[in-house]
């Protein structure tokens, strides 16, 4: 076990509370000015996602006092499920250009004894388990649960020399580089496959027009009911609903059902290449790809060609033309589509030369699979890392030789 001194943070850094921005100087319209970071663009796993999250641009006044620099840390103190999932959460402001504002229900992590605590880290003491208990039991509220900087700073942990800190935080920040690489990665070959594809279609000379019933498959899920502990514990077969369809490729499920739940309810299995789409509420018309064999359930619609190049261009085709779906759909306080309106889509199919062309791009869906898998490897070694080296139960010199190339 480890020999370190246990301490109160509060006594190595301070949590500075936000700016509460008036809500008339919040813009969607994205120009380039200050951008005012929210608890939407938190990734629950730790770090940002300005990338895929929606962006909001100050237009009023920008006080001094709360504009971030590039390796600032916020965290989150604010969360509206009643686990407490991402209270505490940290990102790390980026050096991309942008100018970055602190905002209300978010704290700033900062350091008043250098020589003591390594702000790098302080990041990863945000995310390990035991800070997570801390925070979500000194909690207050029911639904939505808030703590505060005094509680944050309350936390007491095991403190290691400042030389051990910087080593635990390069180890984890290597794993955590080599997957948000892996990220960008995977971003290149999605937008490269949709331009590839879209140069492709432009280029054909002729077009067929079928109603997608007739191309391919399409299955609408389930859920198995949940009273019937027989349809779920100890489950082996992934199950998706549409809060998966974010990750692309999809590779995570919600939850596992049982072969019984399976055979006995609505869900169906989907093979992988398959794109899905969520129909309903606030994932409608998010569009992805089956990176391994799910079942789903009736928030997803799953589009099966049995032709690779085909099943290729529908998922292209299906990416392309997400809005004209989403416009058909209905529900006052719910918008949803139906399994009907993807039978009844008119898909212009190219020529057979063509259609083969973008069948040859699939691999660069295939490759965004492979560096998901590796991601997801990464991650759960990272994970199993974090809380044994801030316990002090390893120590980075026993795992640095399992991590050459990492980076």
């Amino acid at each position: 076990m480890s020999e370190w001194a246990s301490v109160r943070l509060g006594d190595l850094l301070h949590v500075k509370h936000g700016y509460a921005f008036p809500g008339e100087d919040f813009s969607e319209v994205i120009s380039g000015r200050p951008i005012i970071v929210t608890i939407g663009n938190f990734d629950y796993e730790g770090g940002f996602r300005f990338e895929s999250s929606k962006l909001k641009e100050c237009t009023g006044h920008v006080p001094s006092d709360y504009v971030l620099a590039p390796g600032d840390v916020l965290v989150v103190m604010t969360c509206q499920t009643q686990g407490g999932e991402i209270l505490g959460v940290p990102g790390r402001i980026p050096a991309d250009g942008r100018t970055y504002l602190h905002n209300q229900r978010l704290g700033k992590l900062i350091v008043t004894k250098p020589e003591a605590l390594d702000l790098g880290f302080a990041y990863w003491l945000m995310l390990a388990p035991p800070t997570k208990q801390h925070l979500f039991a000194t909690a207050s509220g029911s639904k939505i649960l808030h703590t505060a900087p005094s509680r944050i700073e309350d936390l007491l942990f095991p403190l290691p020399p400042i030389a051990e800190q910087r080593a635990i935080a390069g180890v984890l920040g290597a794993l955590d580089d080599k997957i948000e690489s892996n990220r960008r990665a995977m971003r290149d070959l999605g937008d490269l496959f949709m331009l590839e594809c879209e140069s492709i279609v432009a280029g054909s000379d002729a077009f067929d027009t079928k109603r997608m019933a007739e191309l391919a498959d399409l299955s609408l899920g389930g859920t198995p009911s949940r009273a019937n502990p027989a349809f779920w514990d100890n489950g082996e077969i992934p199950w998706i609903n549409s809060g998966c369809l974010h990750e692309r490729p999809v590779l995570t499920p919600a939850d596992c059902i049982t072969q019984l739940g399976l055979e006995r309810s609505a869900t169906k299995m989907i093979p992988a290449g398959a794109t899905v789409v969520a129909i309903t509420g606030a994932t409608l018309g998010v569009v992805s790809r089956l990176g391994s064999p799910f079942a789903i359930n009736q928030s997803v619609v799953a589009i099966a060609a049995a032709d690779q190049a085909l099943n290729t261009y529908l998922h292209y085709w299906m990416r392309s033309n997400i809005g004209t779906l989403v416009s058909s759909a209905t529900g006052a306080a719910q918008q949803h589509v139906n399994k009907s309106n993807f039978e009844e889509l008119d898909v212009e199919v190219p020529t057979d030369a063509a259609l083969a062309a973008i069948g040859e791009r699939r691999g660069l869906l295939d490759h965004e699979v492979l560096l998901a898998k590796e991601n997801r490897t990464l991650t759960a070694l990272r994970d199993a890392l974090l809380p044994e080296l801030l316990s002090g139960r390893f120590r980075v010199r026993d795992v640095e030789g399992g991590l050459e190339g990492v980076a």
